[in-house]
């Protein structure tokens, strides 16, 4: 199928072998292709997966296509490193058009077409709290395609669900960093093998738990946030298959002089190790930092902190990761006291939005993990969507502060005033 759009660089045929489609079928189709726009280089396939010189010949002269969506990585989970290693093992990633995994919507969205979404713990059924309608709705696989290797890491990572919400907010954990990895993979050697990638999904055409980074009732998904986050012009990261810190620079102009720092925490916040420099990045690059230690001596769960700050020391890109010192668990992490959050809400109307500015404030001495900010209806409780945060998902260091910012419309809202919910 054709692409041509104002906004895209190249023209695309989709163009999957088949024996009826033959060169004087593919002539015919370039030329009219083409007429449509000369502009745009013209890209023949997505992939080529059989022998060409035997079967399609006619192709070579707009070879290469210098993309694919050939092989791994695919459609399911895979642990963040893998997907680096991919960038560089498989031939013509230079842009992966395709690849994805499943990223099961938050609870509240859930509700809405799960019905038997509250029902109560089995810890006899091994695959608790899915059922046939789930898998009517993305929760099934065949040949380890879909959704049984997502599932494995939900439990194997966060320990058992207990309840569909909890299962909702574990998936929504291993969704965060997988799709994360997913950009920072390509970040990593940017210019040098990679030039982009393509997710399948952006969102799904129905209620789905599979590939999508928000649901179709326009909630988004942590893997919204967490890609968001990656794909930020000036972007901070650990390498994930080798615990090298990067700053990425996808702006166009070298970038002087910022202040590029690292530390580990462990799960008591006790600052175990910390890394500063004063950098700067070329424009359209990338600049490869210290190595972040592995570490096994410390608690069960510690955290790896990046900050990325100007010479002000305003920041400009932050990132988390946590992990684990030996045992591949991070039960700790996910059954951790909730720690409440001091909020100064901001509201104004603006023509037919409500702009919401809210600033959230750790005053305890522990962590408060991956906050899930929501908009609800005063009177009826009810979540509103769309809701367009500036971040989500959030987490906050003792005495840290962070400003959130919000765009609602003043329509969904019903004429009712909006809360903030926090879970």
């Amino acid at each position: 199928m054709p692409l041509a759009h104002s906004t895209l660089p190249n023209i695309r045929i989709s163009w999957d072998y088949h024996p009826s489609l033959n060169e004087k079928l593919y002539h015919p189709t370039k030329e009219a292709v083409l007429s449509l726009d000369t502009t745009r280089p013209y890209i023949p396939t997505t992939s080529i997966s059989w022998d060409v010189d035997k079967l399609t010949p006619y192709l070579k002269p707009d070879l290469p296509t210098g993309t694919t969506d050939d092989g791994a990585p695919d459609y399911n989970w895979a642990p963040s490193d893998y997907y680096f290693d991919k960038v560089e093992e498989v031939y013509l990633q230079m842009f992966r058009n395709e690849l994805g995994m499943p990223s099961v919507p938050v609870y509240e969205s859930l509700k809405k077409f799960i019905p038997t979404i509250d029902k109560p713990l089995d810890r006899r059924n091994p695959i608790y709290p899915l059922d046939s309608i789930w898998a009517e709705h993305g929760a099934w696989d065949t040949n380890n395609f879909c959704y049984r290797a997502y599932d494995n890491a939900i439990r194997t990572f966060y320990s058992d669900p207990v309840s569909s919400e909890d299962y909702a907010y574990k998936g929504q954990l291993v969704s965060s960093e997988g799709y994360r990895a997913m950009f920072e993979a390509a970040n990593h050697r940017m210019w040098d093998i990679t030039t982009g990638i393509m997710i399948w999904k952006l969102n799904s055409c129905w209620p789905d738990v599979c590939w999508q980074i928000y649901d179709w009732y326009l909630s988004p998904n942590a893997s919204y946030y967490f890609s968001k986050k990656a794909m930020e012009p000036i972007h901070i990261q650990m390498n994930a298959n080798t615990n090298r810190i990067s700053v990425i620079n996808a702006t166009h102009q070298e970038f002087k002089s910022v202040i590029a720092k690292a530390r580990i925490i462990d799960y008591s916040m006790k600052e175990c190790w910390a890394y500063t420099d004063t950098i700067s990045v070329g424009a359209d690059q990338y600049k490869e930092l210290e190595t972040v230690p592995q570490r096994g001596d410390l608690s069960a769960i510690y955290y790896i902190k990046l900050e990325l700050e100007d010479l002000n020391r305003n920041l400009i890109s932050e990132n988390l990761y946590w992990r684990y010192s030996q045992h591949q668990n991070f039960y700790w992490l996910v059954n951790m006291p909730k720690v409440t959050l001091k909020q100064d809400l901001k509201l104004q109307k603006q023509e037919k939005e409500y702009q919401i500015t809210l600033t959230l404030t750790n005053d305890s001495d522990k962590l408060s993990f991956f906050n899930h900010l929501m908009i609800q209806r005063e009177k009826t409780k009810e979540v509103v969507n769309p809701v367009f945060w500036s971040d989500n998902f959030i987490s906050l260091f003792p005495n840290e502060t962070r400003t959130i910012t919000a765009t609602v419309s003043i329509e969904d809202l019903h004429g009712e005033n909006p809360i903030i919910i926090i879970k």
